[in-house]
């Protein structure tokens, strides 16, 4: 698995930040950043949460690949729960973002 095994959690409203192992199991089954990136935002937000709330999570989250010289590794995955229909949705971005988050 080429993740680094890290999850960095920030708080924005109290600027508190955290550190936890990446859950391997998640890794396996979720693969890719659009799938982990949808795991951990599912096991963190309630359904029924606001998005607009601050218990709403953006989660980045970058796949297995990323900044190996593997073609169109480099995304980075957002997701979250949109304002406009309540639903979760994921949006990616390419560059060097996401290999830069993952080495960070």
């Amino acid at each position: 698995m080429s993740y680094q095994g890290r999850i960095l959690h920030i708080d924005l409203g109290s600027g508190a930040a955290r550190v936890e192992e990446l859950d391997g199991k998640w890794a396996r089954q979720y693969l890719g950043g659009k799938g982990l990136g949808a795991r951990y935002f599912t096991a963190g937000v309630p359904a029924r949460t606001d998005p607009l709330s601050p218990a709403n999570r953006v989660v980045l989250m970058t796949g297995p690949l990323g900044g190996t010289i593997a073609p169109c590794t480099g995304r980075l995955s957002i997701t979250t729960k949109s304002p406009a229909t309540g639903t979760i949705l994921e949006s990616g971005i390419g560059g060097t973002i996401g290999p830069e988050i993952k080495f960070a």
